[in-house]
């Protein structure tokens, strides 16, 4: 219906939770934030100072009891990203939560199983992870020209995600629970190379190799600032992918893909 606003929750107010809530308040004309969630009291009054009209809870569940909401974005502490996406499949809602949905395999496995058994009653539901990149204008001219072979077979990826350093100390404290730099940077070009290799692609050996060259504490944690892993597929292909939290000059995401008659490179 015409003037309709799509109504959603927002779960954590943190980096990349407030950047969400800005978006979709300010400068998306189809979407109303309706409420937002955060246990962390400065994030709630930045919520209370910056979103006006929004209502802001301390409590996720409670959030889901009392509004009447249509999608749900979840940019809260990892470890609980499943717990509340599987709570806000099951009501009905749409979802788009932020990467990764968990660092077990089998409990990101329960999410998909949720949105499966949802699709029954709720066919027209849509559950995505934040995968920005495929959506990126340069990443899209890419893949359609090798959808369509103008490159021939693709047979390398090189691809980066490189952060802005850091000196506070963030990424030590977030490494605790996020799983580590290959699983929060690399994730991204882990998700392109499936998209230009196709989702079918199998691992025949794997190398990586890293150092905390600006945040020494990340040892202790079994992590690192800037690490390097290259992929070999089965059906003849590679992939390099290099990660770091040291980028001096800000945040620089590149991606390299080579064929068989000739190469694309995209940045984001």
């Amino acid at each position: 219906m015409t003037g309709q606003k799509l109504r959603i929750g927002i779960a954590g107010l943190g980096r990349m939770g407030k950047r969400h809530a800005l978006n979709f308040h300010t400068l998306t004309p189809r979407a109303a934030v309706v409420a937002v969630s955060s246990p962390d009291e400065a994030e709630r009054k930045w919520a209370a100072d910056e979103l006006d009209g929004v209502r802001v809870y301390r409590d996720y569940d409670e959030m889901l009891e009392k509004e009447d909401l249509q999608a749900i974005v979840i940019a809260s502490a990892t470890a609980v990203h499943a717990t509340q996406a599987r709570s806000a499949i099951e009501k009905g809602y749409h979802v788009l939560c932020e990467k990764p949905l968990s660092i077990e395999v089998s409990v990101a496995q329960s999410v998909v199983d949720a949105y499966n058994r949802s699709l029954r009653s709720h066919p027209n539901q849509k559950v995505m992870c934040g995968f920005s990149r495929r959506f990126d204008a340069s990443y899209r001219d890419a893949y359609e020209k090798m959808a369509r072979g103008d490159y021939g077979r693709p047979v390398v990826f090189r691809s980066q995600t490189a952060d802005l350093h850091d000196s506070s100390g963030f990424f030590v404290n977030y490494a605790k629970t996020s799983g580590g730099i290959f699983v929060d940077c690399s994730i991204h070009d882990i998700d392109l190379m499936l998209w230009f290799f196709g989702d079918n692609c199998k691992i025949k050996s794997l190398q990586a190799v890293g150092v905390a060259a600006v945040h020494p504490g990340l040892e202790a944690i079994n992590d690192r600032d800037n690490a390097i892993a290259t992929v070999e597929l089965h059906g003849g292909r590679i992939a390099t992918l290099y990660c770091s939290r040291m980028m001096a000059a800000g945040q620089e995401d590149t991606t390299e893909v080579i064929c068989q008659k000739g190469s694309h490179f995209s940045t984001a």
